[in-house]
């Protein structure tokens, strides 16, 4: 519980915020009435009807949009959603108006540029200096033809920001009615909002303080570039009452991880090298026993055993411990498995090749199978939800990927992400029973010993990666000697963020097998309403909230309003470009041609508000990569 004081602190600091809120919107509306002007003003010095007739007809249609907006009713609607629709709406007035004031400079610039010729020119031609007047001649017809071409595509262009932005409503709005079904059950958010903490901690996800979980179509994690500190977590609906099926939330939000370590690798991984630098250090002076307990505190063990009744050295991850001793307790640190998921991916390759005799059959064999740097973040990703809840998360898993198979190249196949699975299983747990049929229930193709070496490496390689992340997210005790910023409170809510992980994960670990159970016999609808209602009101007392909220920063858990920053010194064909939200992973956009011999994938740019993976194929092998990738290899290129 809060204490008076604190309280105070929280509501001092809330009106500081609304406060700030209140002055940026103010300046907003200045900026925005003062680029109306210019609007104004550069029609009226163009003196084009065409222009002003666009402008008007345009302008008319973006105004009932947002009128629209203004009167869809957030009644009902968290107040984190609230925020995102409020931050939208006053993004999407400065961006048009923007948009269209930066396109009108274009062609006014374009018009200057033929004035500054002809004066030129008067004077050049008295010099008869040919050579400067053919080459002003040029520049007044180019800037006479761009300025011709803008004109003509002027309400093409405003229509295309127009669209942008409604295509971007429509994604908000559909999240806006979708968390309506949820704000009124408390027991099932917070429920929901335990787990989802627990998954954050486990998974080190920085990137946002500020989570909300909606009901849609698929498991995905969505951002919105507009708004700094918060994403929307969407739960498939029939799964938003099935707590065994909430064990994909740390797949989900290891999805964010890779993401931001795709964004800013060298950022990303220089950062990290620090951190397992200090950890390098602090190891160095600790005696045998000292390493032993931090090992097996740092990689989740022996907190809670994965049953109320089991041993809890079944919770111990023998691989990471003795992986972690080898990197650390050598005099000099060398990190070779340190790096962005390119290099995951060659090293994986590079181990193989070392593996097996039969090099070049190897290399031919996981080529063939289709194996990517794609597939590496995917296995990156489940093998989170695999360290969290152990072996009953192979059950949910085998069978969500049972009812969902992926084809579209990103996702590696059922077979490969289940056998990895298993082989990180027994990587941790040596013990881990080695016939997969018994552990997941389910018929299962057993693999010969080469079939298995790709994925026993890959598994093997990603656990090193993790076993990295994990160690340099570690805070020690602060000393003088190695001058760590933490406080006895931060490493206090760090043991509590594990505790609370291990907690979370075992239950959920519970309540697959006690579903996984009673697949086998009659699996009545109230018996699995039972189940999902024993588990809500676990997680949903007062006390079980107070303690989340006693492990988040009030101060790191605010959302802000970034699209400022997002728009500031645009011009009109860098505002069309910007992405309001990173990759969708369930998105998946195919386009596939063939000439003569060769097959590939070209289709020119793809539209600036595509989403998901790009499939393709070179010479017969299929490729991944995303929209704005592919955009800057294949943007200018003539579309086939």
């Amino acid at each position: 519980m809060l204490t008076g004081k604190q309280e105070k602190q929280r509501k001092e600091q809330l009106n500081q915020r609304i406060e700030q809120d209140k002055q940026r919107i103010e300046l907003v509306k200045k900026r925005i009435k003062r680029d109306k002007q210019k609007i104004d003003l550069l029609l009226a010095v163009l003196g084009d009807n065409s222009l002003t007739q666009s402008h008007n007809s345009v302008i008319s249609s973006f105004m009932r949009m947002l009128a629209y907006i203004d009167k869809t009713s957030t009644s009902g609607t968290l107040n984190d959603i609230k925020f995102l629709l409020k931050t939208y709406r006053e993004m999407a007035e400065r961006f048009y108006t923007q948009y269209e004031l930066k396109l009108l400079e274009e062609i006014q610039a374009q018009g200057d540029v033929q004035k500054q010729s002809v004066e030129a020119l008067n004077k050049v031609q008295a010099l008869a200096d040919l050579g400067l007047e053919t080459l002003l001649v040029k520049t007044r017809d180019d800037a006479f033809a761009e300025q011709t071409r803008l004109i003509k595509i002027f309400p093409t262009q405003l229509q295309k920001a127009l669209d942008k932005l409604k295509l971007e409503w429509q994604r908000l709005n559909s999240i806006a009615v979708a968390s309506k079904t949820l704000a009124k059950k408390k027991k099932l958010i917070q429920a929901m909002e335990v787990v989802v903490e627990a998954a954050r901690f486990s998974v080190g996800t920085t990137a946002v303080d500020r989570i909300a979980i909606v009901p849609g179509d698929a498991f995905a994690l969505q951002f919105y570039s507009y708004l700094k500190n918060f994403a929307v977590l969407i739960v498939p609906i029939y799964s938003v009452q099935a707590p065994w099926e909430w064990s994909i939330f740390w797949h989900e939000l290891a999805g964010d991880k890779v993401d931001r370590l795709e964004k800013d690798t060298a950022i990303e991984i220089n950062e990290l090298r620090d951190k397992l630098k200090l950890f390098h250090k602090q190891y160095q002076t600790m005696n045998v026993k000292e390493r032993e307990r931090l090992l097996e505190t740092i990689t989740r063990n022996n907190q809670y055993p994965s049953s109320k009744q089991s041993n809890p050295s079944e919770r111990k991850n023998i691989f990471s411990q003795a992986y972690l001793h080898k990197v650390f307790s050598k005099s000099r640190l060398y990190l070779s498995d340190l790096g962005g998921f390119e290099h995951q991916f060659e090293r994986t390759l590079d181990k193989l090749t070392k593996k097996d005799q039969d090099k070049f059959s190897s290399y031919e064999q996981i080529k063939e199978q289709g194996w990517c740097v794609d597939w590496i973040k995917e296995l990156f990703e489940d093998a989170w939800s695999v360290l969290a809840i152990r072996k009953p998360f192979l059950k949910i898993f085998y069978d969500i990927l049972s009812r969902h198979v992926a084809t579209d190249g990103r996702h590696p196949p059922l077979d490969i992400r289940i056998h990895v699975a298993h082989e990180l299983l027994k990587l941790m747990e040596p013990k881990t029973e080695s016939d997969l049929e018994k552990i997941i229930g389910s018929p299962f193709e057993k693999w010969t010993e080469k079939e298995s070496i790709a994925t026993r490496i890959a598994a093997e390689q990603i656990l090193n990666f993790i076993s990295l992340l994990i160690a340099a997210s570690h805070k020690f005790e602060s000393t003088a000697k190695f001058k760590t910023p933490y406080t006895y409170v931060d490493i206090y809510k760090q043991e509590a963020q594990r505790l609370l992980t291990d907690v979370v994960g075992r239950e959920i670990g519970e309540y697959i097998g006690k579903w996984s159970t009673e697949l086998k016999v009659d699996f009545s609808a109230n018996q699995s309403q039972k189940y999902a209602q024993q588990f809500i009101e676990a997680f949903s007392d007062e006390q079980t909230k107070d303690f989340i909220q006693g492990l988040t920063d009030p101060n790191k858990n605010e959302i802000k309003a970034s699209y400022e920053e997002l728009l500031d010194d645009k011009d009109y064909e860098q505002l069309l470009e910007l992405s309001f939200y990173d990759i969708d992973f369930g998105a998946v956009v195919v386009y596939t041609i063939s000439m003569g011999d060769t097959s590939f994938s070209y289709l020119g740019a793809l539209p600036t508000d595509t989403i998901g993976t790009v499939t393709y194929t070179a010479n017969g092998t299929g490729h991944t990569t995303n929209p704005s990738t592919w955009n800057v290899f294949f943007g200018d290129k003539i579309k086939l």
